[in-house]
């Protein structure tokens, strides 16, 4: 994997307000696992997010689940038309609509093997990427101006903005290739990590 920065940026790592201190034994913490039984689609989570509103969010090769502490809600091709013609997640992301500014009403993005999925008040909907409706996403970021921006295998990288979504060309075709992640800092630079 090689990386490609958009913008410099400085990365800082700071522990989570509520973790447990790292020089204590966990002997003290439960251990909860949850899989096929306890109501998840498929024992294999590709993505992992925990949004404002308190839900747990699970991508899988099966679906997105929405578990709210007590019981599993999945969406998946049976249900949610949002997921056909796939319901391979790879990626999740909490944001706003493009080009909105933070304080805006939050959206779940869902990034699948055809296409991205927008889900707002709790409801999947497909998010047309331009003319790359069906492109196969596997990374989603936000930066600070509002830009959401999703890496493809197929396509490159795409920026979506007030105006609509539109390929991003790089000098020398770095930006052509699969790309696997992608990370925005706060102070609007935007990683890309590519195969």
């Amino acid at each position: 994997m090689c990386c490609f920065a958009l913008a410099p940026a400085t990365l800082a790592l700071a522990q989570a307000p509520n973790a447990p201190d790292p020089r204590e034994p966990l002997t003290h913490l439960q251990l909860d696992v949850w899989q096929v039984p306890e109501g998840l689609p498929q024992n294999t989570v590709t993505a992992l997010t925990r949004t404002r509103d308190g839900y747990l969010w699970f991508g899988s090769e099966e679906g997105l689940t929405r578990f709210n502490g007590v019981e599993f809600r999945i969406f998946d091709q049976d249900n949610t038309t949002a997921f056909v013609p796939s319901e391979t997640v790879r990626d999740l992301l909490e944001g706003r609509d493009p080009g909105t500014r933070t304080g805006s009403a939050s959206i779940l993005w869902v990034a699948t093997r055809q296409g991205v999925v927008r889900v707002r008040g709790g409801r999947p909907e497909p998010f047309p990427l331009g003319v790359y409706p069906r492109a196969d996403a596997h990374a989603l970021a936000q930066t600070i101006d509002g830009a959401l921006w999703v890496g493809t295998a197929d396509v490159g990288l795409v920026r979506c903005d007030t105006a609509g979504c539109s390929r991003v060309v790089s000098r020398g075709g770095a930006l052509d290739a699969r790309i696997q992640v992608l990370l925005a800092t706060p102070d609007g630079a935007l990683w890309v990590g590519t195969e």
